[in-house]
């Protein structure tokens, strides 16, 4: 007689089915994913005798209309064909187009395997034949969407089961189901088949080896960094410099310091150092170093736009000069932040054994940090000749399409050709051995689902994949061909040219976005012009401004404005050279500013024609942009100004504006008819001058024309680029002929240091006064005498 069954013995179900080895790849080549994953499973619980104390299962095969609870029926349809003989020739062309697929004779057999045996044994435990059951199954289902396979996964065997016994056995009292997942990639087939569903709860236990920030050593920093800049960064934040941070601050460039600097440099330059170390010795397959500061920015010798030292140039070098061992002899920096790397590029301008890319911002050389560095003209120096490549975008409304695009004409041709063994990147991500460092970053919501994204796909996600409909810019494929011109003489792949119907057929026109706003304008203008009106003569050395509101205590209306148009060639010009001008609140009193015949010429000498400018191509585009601008000041002496405006239509309008019972009068002549010679202006009136014949920024805009729509929508436009001269605020007056108005003025900042007495306000010197008076009196508004009046009482006014 059999002894009666031990009530304390659990009841558990293992399935194991030598069937699902068939499924391998077609070449007999070794893969992550093959048999021997559940033959070495199987064994191993062999070994231990495991079988001899459970039910062990036969698999059983899954029926299509349960793989349909899940599944379209046309991935269904393509697994159950797939291994037929009329798919031999097919099979690795339709693998190809999966992420991570393969399919041979066995495909189809074991993923119906596969996922019936997860559903037999999820069926027995569900009614309680088993406690709880093991399924020792390939290929994979975690990966698999409803409608692909991915990652390995062709039917999604335990989404499969849990619909199962959702929907088709009722009478089994499954109401609620949670799927834990912890595998080391995150199960994103899963998920979303339930992601709105609440009768499961999908917990996913994947992701990252978490570290700890570690502090850089000296000793590594030095690799790239002065030791001045290096002694300056760690004593910052000591007590002996708190009273001298803010003025040692103001000596660089957007740098601030406070009493956690020194510890925040040293843990951002430690972090990427420690992630790039355990990449390189594989202990990691992929890294993201959140870090801060940032670091591309950073020169050797200085801390610069927000950047104190440069953390991925320290991985880099750490890695070729102190650990050999590792084998790391290439590294690709790539740099996707939206201002130019120009740290990192200076870092390695010469060094072969480093190829810095660099998608960014240019604007021609006027967006941040400005200046020639970013152009697609620095290809390298020396044995680093062809290792430097900058994208320069024209303005700032690029997306996917253009980003993709760079991508698979310039990137992805010359890494392949390089062949790096590692690569760091600033914000950013691509495949093999990385390192992503956090670079730049404004807006949180943005900055976050980025890295976001970036993680998602070093952890093999499916990457988020954007509008099929969207194409670069036609400002686009221009740049690309620029640069794979420039630098085809030292990467091959980019000598072919682009076939004429990709950039025919794949492009949309520039962004020109110019606003339509009526004439009672922002009322901060009218505050800027009484400022203007008032102090005469200010002078500019600001910092970049922070957009203001602009809030005033006086209203403009339309009602207030009084227009009378006239022909330039009424203007009564004298030839005295005293010139014609309206009130300019930029010339310093104690300066008599007439300009000579001389002065002229030296004006024009300022816009170098396009054989000087070589690569700069601005001028071709930005001269079939009108603008009009609204000049006062001694820009109204017809020589002088001709200078700008030659060949150009000329009319003129007065403006009466009137406010608290004051009036104000700004003189806007359409003479400049070319965006072009708007930035001609910007040069000469911000001191930009020579040196060995030419012009300091002549190379590239100033204003962009992409900048025209921010300046209509704000008012204002702060330039970076003329932080130090006299007219570093463009500003927006309204539209004429449905063509904007822009105009020059000092920065808001300027005017608050002259309202807090700062800076002292005084009146015009008897020269500049004789302009301003001839200005006016010539709008035919006003008397000598009412002109001089006017002059002197605005000139007594506060600010």
């Amino acid at each position: 007689m059999e002894a009666p069954e031990d009530p304390r013995l659990r009841h558990v179900g293992l399935l194991y089915d030598e069937r699902m080895c068939r499924h391998a790849t077609p070449d007999g080549k070794s893969h992550p994913e093959n048999p021997e994953r559940i033959r070495a499973i199987w064994r191993k619980l062999e070994s231990e005798g495991i079988p001899q104390r459970c039910l062990v299962l036969r698999a059983k095969e899954a029926e299509d209309k349960y793989i349909a609870l899940v599944h379209t029926q046309s991935h269904i349809k393509l697994i159950r064909n797939i291994s037929s003989k009329e798919f031999d020739s097919q099979r690795l062309r339709l693998a190809s187009k999966f992420n991570s697929i393969y399919f041979n004779k066995g495909s189809s057999e074991a993923a119906y395997l596969a996922a019936g045996s997860v559903v037999e044994v999820s069926e027995k435990v569900a009614k309680g034949d088993l406690d709880s059951a093991i399924a020792i199954v390939r290929p994979p289902g975690h990966h698999a969407e409803s409608n692909e396979a991915m990652g390995f996964c062709l039917f999604n065997n335990v989404a499969i089961a849990a619909n199962f016994l959702l929907n088709e056995r009722p009478e089994l009292g499954i109401r609620k189901i949670l799927i834990v997942d912890w595998d080391v990639h995150h199960g994103n087939g899963t998920q979303n088949m339930f992601y709105k569903d609440p009768r499961v709860l999908f917990f996913s236990i994947h992701r990252c080896l978490v570290l700890r920030a570690k502090e850089a050593e000296d000793k590594y920093i030095a690799l790239v960094h002065t030791q001045s800049h290096i002694k300056l960064i760690r004593n910052i934040s000591s007590k002996e410099f708190d009273s001298q941070r803010l003025r040692l601050a103001s000596k660089f460039n957007s740098i601030y310091f406070n009493k956690g600097s020194s510890e925040a440099a040293y843990l951002a330059a430690g972090s990427v150092v420690e992630v790039s170390e355990k990449v390189a010795k594989g202990d990691l397959d992929s890294a993201i170093a959140i870090v801060r500061p940032p670091g591309h920015h950073a020169e050797s010798n200085e801390a610069m736009g927000f950047c104190l030292f440069n953390n991925v140039a320290i991985a880099a070098n750490f890695l070729l000069n102190e650990r050999p061992e590792l084998g790391i002899r290439k590294i690709l920096i790539v740099d996707w932040d939206v201002h130019h790397g120009n740290g990192t590029q200076n870092m390695f301008y010469k060094d072969p054994r480093v190829l810095f890319f660099s998608i960014h911002r240019f604007d021609f050389g006027s967006f941040y940090p400005a200046g020639d560095d970013g152009s697609y003209c620095m290809v390298g120096e020396g044995a680093g000749a062809g290792y430097n490549i900058n994208v320069p975008w024209e303005h700032g409304q690029c997306g996917d399409a253009d980003y993709l695009a760079v991508w698979d004409h310039v990137l992805l041709p010359v890494a392949e050709s390089y062949n790096p063994d590692i690569i760091l990147i600033s914000a950013g991500f691509d495949a093999g051995k990385i390192v992503m460092a956090l670079e730049g970053g404004y807006n949180l919501n943005s900055i976050a689902n980025s890295v976001l994204a970036c993680a998602k796909v070093l952890l093999e996600e499916k990457p988020v994949v954007g509008s099929i409909e969207a194409q670069p810019f036609e400002s686009t494929w221009r740049v690309i061909q620029e640069v794979r011109h420039e630098l085809k003489t030292f990467w091959p792949a980019l000598a072919v040219e682009l076939p004429q119907k990709v950039l025919a057929s794949n492009s949309r026109p520039c962004p020109v976005e110019v606003q339509n706003f009526p004439f009672n304008f922002f009322q901060s203008f009218l505050n800027l012009s009484q400022a203007m009106m008032d102090s005469l003569n200010l002078s500019s050395s600001s910092e970049s401004d922070v957009e203001s509101d602009g809030e005033a205590s006086s209203t403009i209306r339309s009602s207030n404005f009084v227009e009378i148009i006239e022909p330039l060639s009424k203007l009564n010009i004298d030839e005295d050279n005293q010139g014609k001008a309206v009130v300019s609140n930029h010339i310093p009193a104690e300066q008599t500013y007439v300009v000579s015949s001389e002065e002229c010429r030296n004006a024009q000498a300022l816009v170098p024609d396009d054989s000087v400018d070589g690569c700069f191509p601005w001028r071709s585009v930005l001269s079939n942009i009108e603008v009009w601008y609204g000049s006062y000041g001694s820009n109204m002496w017809k020589p002088r100004f001709l200078c700008y405006i030659e060949g150009g239509k000329i009319l003129k309008f007065w403006y009466r504006l009137t406010s608290n019972g004051k009036d104000f009068f700004i003189l806007v002549i359409d003479s400049i008819p070319r965006l072009e010679q708007f930035n001609d202006i910007l040069f000469q009136e911000n001191s930009l001058h020579q040196e060995n014949g030419k012009s300091h920024g002549a190379r590239v805009p100033i204003l962009d024309l992409s900048e025209i729509g921010f300046v209509a929508e704000n008012k204002s436009l702060p330039l970076e680029a003329l932080k130090a001269g006299w007219y570093s605020n463009v500003l927006y007056l309204g539209k004429e002929d449905n063509l904007p108005i822009l105009t020059m003025t000092c920065s808001f900042s300027e005017i608050e240091r002259f309202k807090s007495g700062e800076l002292p306000v005084a009146g015009p010197s008897n020269n500049y006064m004789n302009t301003l008076v001839r200005g006016l009196v010539e709008g035919k508004q006003l008397t000598r005498k009412e002109a001089i009046a006017y002059i002197n009482d605005a000139a007594g006014r506060g600010l």
